[in-house]
């Protein structure tokens, strides 16, 4: 038995795309924890991870968000 630790990082940052940040979501509907413990593993959702503020940095070239995507 494997011990696994679920975290959700609902990020859109960078991606240039809307609905990236719903993936957390998106496997806790699906049932990914409950599939995991059914193969036997001890399994954790421990939530959705709180957007941290973003940093101060200075990007070359083409980059969305980059300041947000450095501080994940």
């Amino acid at each position: 038995m494997t011990a696994i630790a679920l975290i959700g990082v609902p990020m859109e940052a960078g991606t240039g795309r809307r609905g990236a940040g719903m993936g957390p979501a998106a496997y806790r509907a699906a049932g990914l924890a409950g599939a995991l413990a059914a193969l036997g593993h001890d399994v954790e959702d421990r939530g959705d991870l709180a957007p941290p503020a973003p940093l101060d940095v200075a990007v070359e070239g083409r980059a969305n968000d980059a300041g947000q995507v450095a501080a994940w």
